[in-house]
């Protein structure tokens, strides 16, 4: 399950939800001094857009379509619903962070990666309209609901979101 994958799922066959800029995307995440990661993540669209996307079930299936084709094992996968957004949750309990990052993990493309003996989370989401097939229509492809959170095993030598102990959160829009 990479997180550039689980970001698509929310796209890819829904464009009508970034164009409606209607998707949540709220991701807290715990890195371990063993190079695993836990934590959640929770993907939605809007309840507004529901009926033109096939109702509930149908955004569901779909986000956990796309998930659950290369989830690694310590992933589990639940319905998700507040009063704006319906989706999915997905948990994460000690998963290693190549398989969270994908083949990107090694790289500078990597959400997380170890180098050293630091911790890098590269917060640039590719989450523009071009990332999700939405051509031309780029940064008009809307907003969103982005927020993502991750807690180092130690201190936080550097950052560029709002640092709360060990915890550094990063909030965004689409394009």
């Amino acid at each position: 399950m990479t997180y550039r994958r689980t970001l698509r799922a929310l796209g890819v066959g829904a464009l009508t939800v970034l164009l409606s800029a209607c998707i949540k995307l709220d991701m807290n995440l715990e890195v371990h001094t063993d190079d695993t990661v836990s934590g959640s993540m929770i993907m939605g669209a809007s309840r507004d857009i529901l009926p033109m996307l096939g109702g509930e079930e149908a955004v569901r299936q779909q986000i956990k379509d796309s998930l659950q084709e290369d989830a690694p094992e310590g992933v589990e996968v639940t319905d998700y619903s507040d009063d704006r957004f319906v989706g999915v949750e997905a948990t994460l309990a000690n998963v290693p962070i190549s398989e969270f990052s994908g083949e990107a993990g090694a790289t500078d493309d990597a959400l997380i990666r170890h180098e050293g003996n630091k911790f890098i989370v590269d917060t640039t989401l590719p989450l523009s309209g071009e990332e999700f097939g939405a051509g031309e229509l780029g940064s008009a492809a809307g907003s969103g609901e982005i927020r993502v959170a991750v807690t180092f095993p130690g201190e936080v030598v550097s950052h560029k979101g709002a640092l709360d102990g060990t915890t550094v959160t990063w909030t965004g829009t689409l394009g």
